[in-house]
């Protein structure tokens, strides 16, 4: 009596060639291609140009009393707990390999870890639900693994932001006075500060105000006056605006006294 091979079986057969086939690849990939193999090149750039907007933010913000990363993958932030199973435990690994947090804040007295920035994209396009659903999954990672999880829109000007105080609940830094670079387009004018006799105060956060120069630009030689507290306020009204001028004037009249010229006629 002759053994015939049905369809089915052909088919099963055909089917355990190509899995043997395909793990011996797998193998042979994973074990023997030597890196020389692989044709790679370097990227142009680690940040988009809004992502290093925001870097810049945070490092003037956050730079003296934390650690910042960039791209950081969330496994090597977060790991499933001891008393999950094997299978559970690569379930995770496989659903978070290929994910990263945005920017990353570790304490400088012990690289303990503070909390994970995100940016939020809200623009149109195709890879909308995409990220979505990469956000619910860092919302869940966040939250179960008890780490602080921030998100700022991507659309903001960060600079002028105080980041500080939304991420640490601090006020932000005075603004130390720096030199005046040949790159800078504003120097500050102390001659200048007497003449505007109690128009010191900034109307936005009633900080000081600071006179500057600028040295550079279209308007080049104008006087500004600025919040001390610039960029993390970003006041800021030339002195020879009309209005300016006129309160100027207003304030040396209230201060004005009779004196010998006065009287002198």
């Amino acid at each position: 009596m002759s053994l015939g091979v049905t369809g089915f079986g052909w088919i099963l057969i055909i089917l355990a060639w190509l899995v043997l086939i395909g793990g011996a690849g797998y193998w042979w990939i994973r074990n023997k291609a030597s890196a020389a193999e692989f044709d790679v090149q370097r990227k142009s750039r680690m940040l988009t140009a809004a992502e290093r907007n925001f870097f810049d933010g945070l490092m003037s913000s956050l730079s003296d009393e934390f650690y910042i990363f960039s791209k950081i993958r969330i496994l090597d932030v977060i790991e499933p707990e001891p008393a999950v199973d094997w299978f559970q435990s690569k379930r995770i690994e496989v659903k978070l390999a290929d994910q990263t947090f945005d920017y990353l804040l570790c304490k400088k007295k012990d690289m303990s870890i503070f909390g994970v920035i995100e940016l939020e994209n809200f623009e149109k396009g195709s890879n909308r639900k995409m990220r979505a659903a990469r956000e619910k999954t860092v919302s869940h990672v966040c939250k179960q693994a008890n780490v602080r999880l921030f998100y700022f829109d991507i659309r903001q000007d960060y600079r002028s932001m105080d980041i500080r105080r939304l991420v640490t609940g601090k006020s932000a830094r005075e603004v130390e006075k720096k030199k005046p670079t040949k790159n800078s387009e504003l120097t500050i004018d102390g001659a200048s500060n007497s003449d505007f006799g109690n128009l010191r105060q900034c109307p936005k956060c009633h900080s000081g105000l600071v006179t500057k120069v600028a040295v550079k630009g279209r308007r080049i030689g104008e006087k500004f006056l600025m919040c001390r507290k610039y960029p993390y306020c970003d006041y800021q009204v030339s002195m020879n605006d009309a209005k300016v001028v006129k309160m100027q004037t207003r304030e040396k009249q209230k201060v004005k006294k009779p004196g010998f010229s006065d009287w002198a006629g």
